[in-house]
């Protein structure tokens, strides 16, 4: 919440990030504090939703996007790896993405989805040129690891990805 107010370019969205608060409940409350008009849900198509990301941080907004799960990470993964963390390299330092995803992983869902929910290879992400990765080992260090990430975007550009830890079901 602190988040959005400090940075009035911030838009959050993702699948059911808005009425629904996530899958988590993590955004809960945030699509009613801002009128729906930074906090939206998208498709369930996770190529769209760092593609739009990117759009956005080109257009000189601050993008949070959401990914509900790392396993879901993989399919879009060239968005970041190919496009978004290597735009400041490749366009020597004209051009930056600045954006924050937001990914849930690292936990375990008993009886649900398998695979597709429940691989969490974080390796796919520290391998990125350029990106940050920040993923808080105790759930105090969370909150100002997410300010600190945010920061990194909108001062420096960076493309920084959070991957909290999800509550395991």
């Amino acid at each position: 919440h602190d988040l959005l107010i400090k940075y009035p370019e911030a838009l959050l969205f993702g699948e059911d990030v808005a009425q629904k608060g996530g899958v988590y409940t993590v955004t809960k409350g945030l699509f009613k504090a801002f009128s729906g008009k930074r906090v939206f849900n998208t498709l369930l198509d996770e190529t769209m939703i760092l593609g739009l990301a990117q759009g956005y941080a080109n257009m000189g907004l601050l993008p949070i996007p959401e990914i509900q799960y790392l396993a879901y990470f993989h399919n879009a993964c060239d968005q970041i790896r190919g496009e978004a963390a290597s735009l400041q390299f490749f366009s020597n330092g004209q051009y930056r993405n600045p954006m924050l995803v937001r990914i849930a992983g690292l936990g375990y869902q008993r009886g649900f989805g398998g695979h597709f929910h429940n691989d969490n290879s974080i390796t796919a992400l520290r391998d990125i040129p350029g990106l940050v990765v920040g993923c808080p080992s105790r759930g105090d260090d969370a909150a100002s690891m997410l300010r600190t990430l945010m920061a990194l975007a909108r001062v420096d550009g960076r493309v920084s990805v959070f991957s909290n830890p999800s509550r395991c079901t």
